[in-house]
């Protein structure tokens, strides 16, 4: 599995440049309202993501309830395998 620090850092860095490129271009043309979408974007962008997440959650949990619950290797009572000597 990936290191998620790795990962995290990448993707705030992502966003730092893209907040400076935002704000660079606001200033450059004078404009705030090339800012406030560039914000805006970001923010649907981020709600999009947790959406897609809860998506996941609620379509895959019951999916791995299911397997665990038949897959669980439960040793019947008597069995003289795992006694302990």
């Amino acid at each position: 599995m990936e290191n998620p620090r790795t990962i995290n850092r990448f993707l705030l860095g992502l966003l730092a440049v893209y907040a400076a490129i935002a704000i660079g271009g606001s200033v450059f043309l004078g404009d705030v309202s090339l800012l406030l979408y560039s914000i805006a974007a970001a923010a649907l962008i981020f709600v999009g993501f947790g959406l897609v997440a809860i998506i996941n959650v609620i379509v895959f949990v019951p999916i791995f309830w299911l397997m665990a619950k038949f897959s669980s290797h439960k040793p019947k009572r008597g069995n003289s395998d795992n006694a302990v000597v």
